[in-house]
């Protein structure tokens, strides 16, 4: 569904720091489950974060969204164990409102 917006796919914990830093620092707009890899914000300039959340909800990369001035957006999903089930609905909707099409 992603690849449909003309997004990309990476697996942050294959890449180098600097490949991380790159990417991070080039994006436009950043989805992605809340997780260490979202740390990679912090280089990242007006950017835009759609961040995926299991059943809690925790504000670190909120915050830092906040201070640093980028639109964020947040979507709950459902976990079961350490995966999360994503509402497809919802994440169009959002992508719907953050992608210049």
């Amino acid at each position: 569904m992603l690849r449909t917006y003309g997004f990309e796919t990476h697996r942050l914990e294959e890449l180098s720091v600097a490949k991380q830093i790159q990417l991070f620092t080039n994006a436009e707009i950043v989805v992605g489950p809340h997780g260490a890899g979202l740390s990679n914000l912090v280089y990242s300039e007006d950017v835009t974060v759609v961040e995926l959340f299991g059943d809690n909800l925790k504000p670190n990369f909120s915050r830092i969204a906040e201070v640093a001035g980028f639109d964020y957006h947040h979507i709950q999903c459902h976990n079961d164990g350490p995966d999360i089930y994503i509402d497809v609905s919802r994440l169009h909707e959002t992508l719907e409102q953050v992608v210049d099409k």
